[in-house]
C-alpha cells in the first residue's frame, strides 16, 4: 500500500471534517490502527484544522450580547406560559341556521374563527440556531480546505513542471550558443581554406610523442597565424603549450595556448613575417622567453 499516496488523496480531511462515508470512516479508522503514519496526518490534520478555526474566530461585540440575552428570557418566558395555561377567550355560543331543504337547525360556534386565532405556537430555541449556524460555518470552512488542498497541489505540480521546462529552455538556449559559436568557426575556417594566400602546415609528434598532431594556417603577406591544436596530451592546471616561429635557427614566441580548453577550434596566434619551420613545446604556465627542448612535441617545416 502507498501510504503517502493515500495521506495526499484527500480522504484524512473528509474524515476529519464529517464528508467521509460510513464504509469509509471504518477502512480509515482500520488504517489507523495499522499505519503509525496514517494515524499521524489524522491526528495533525485535526490540530490544523482547530488551529485554523481559532484562528478566523470572530468574538462578538459585547452590545450585542446584551442585546439578544433579554430577547431570549424574554421568548422562554412567553413559551413557559403558554404551556402552562390554555388560552381564555369568549364562551362559545350557538346561533340557530336554517336550510333551505328542512326546517331543522344546526348549532354553530360563532367564535370559532377567533379560538383558531389564538392556537399556541412554539418559538424555536435561540441556541439550536446558534447550533446551526456554527455547524454551517464549519462545514464551508471545510469544504473550503478541502479545494484549498486541492488547488494548491495542483498549482505545486504545475509550478515543478513550469520549472523543469524552463530548466530545459536554458538548456536549448545555451546549447544553441555553443553549436552558433561552432558553426561561425567552422565558416571561418572554410574561408580561410579557400584563400589562396594562406599555407597549411601538417606537424607532427617527434620521438616519444608520436602521436601528437597539430596543424599551421599562415598566410605571409598578412602575417596572420592560426593553429589547430588536434592530439595534444592534457595538461597540468599550471602549464600550457607553446608555439615557436623558427627564423634563420632562431625561435621566435608565437603564443600560448590550452588545448584541453580549445580543441578542434583554430586559435589565432601572435602575427608572424617570416619563418621556416614552426615547433610546439610544454611550459610553464604564461610560456617561456626561450623553449624547453626537452619538452618538444610537434615540429613542421615551411614548403615554399
Amino acid at each position: 500500500m502507498d501510504i503517502q499516496r493515500y495521506i495526499s488523496s484527500g480522504v484524512i480531511e473528509n474524515y476529519v471534517t464529517g464528508l467521509l462515508s460510513a464504509d469509509d470512516m471504518q477502512e480509515l479508522e482500520r488504517l489507523m490502527l495499522r499505519y503509525p503514519e496514517i494515524r499521524a496526518a489524522v491526528g495533525q490534520c485535526q490540530e490544523d484544522m482547530e488551529a485554523l478555526v481559532h484562528l478566523n474566530a470572530v468574538i462578538p461585540p459585547p452590545e450585542l450580547k446584551k442585546r439578544i440575552i433579554p430577547g431570549i428570557l424574554e421568548q422562554h418566558a412567553v413559551s413557559n406560559g403558554q404551556t402552562n395555561h390554555a388560552p381564555k377567550g369568549p364562551p362559545i355560543t350557538t346561533t340557530t341556521v336554517k336550510r333551505s331543504t328542512s326546517t331543522s337547525a344546526t348549532p354553530v360556534p360563532n367564535n370559532l374563527e377567533n379560538h383558531k386565532n389564538h392556537s399556541h405556537v412554539v418559538p424555536l430555541s435561540s441556541n439550536k440556531i446558534w447550533r446551526y449556524a456554527a455547524v454551517a460555518a464549519l462545514v464551508l470552512l471545510a469544504c473550503s480546505l478541502y479545494f484549498n488542498f486541492i488547488y494548491f497541489g495542483r498549482y505545486s505540480t504545475v509550478k515543478g513542471r513550469v520549472a523543469i521546462l524552463s530548466d530545459r529552455e536554458n538548456k536549448l538556449t545555451k546549447n544553441n550558443e555553443v553549436y552558433q559559436t561552432k558553426m561561425q568557426d567552422m565558416e571561418k575556417e572554410l574561408d580561410l581554406m579557400k584563400d589562396p594566400g594562406f599555407k597549411w602546415i601538417k606537424m607532427s609528434g617527434v620521438s616519444g610523442h608520436a602521436g601528437s598532431v597539430a596543424t599551421i594556417c599562415w598566410n605571409p603577406q598578412t602575417q596572420v597565424l592560426y593553429i589547430l591544436p588536434q592530439v595534444l596530451p592534457r595538461l597540468a592546471s599550471d602549464q600550457q603549450y607553446q608555439l615557436w616561429a623558427i627564423v634563420n635557427d632562431q625561435a621566435v614566441d608565437a603564443g600560448v595556448f590550452s588545448p584541453e580548453h580549445e580543441s578542434g577550434t583554430m586559435l589565432r596566434m601572435k602575427n608572424i613575417a617570416r619563418a621556416q619551420a614552426f615547433a610546439v613545446t610544454l611550459e610553464k604556465k604564461g610560456g617561456n622567453r626561450t623553449p624547453s627542448m626537452e619538452q618538444l612535441f610537434v615540429t613542421g617545416k615551411v614548403t615554399q
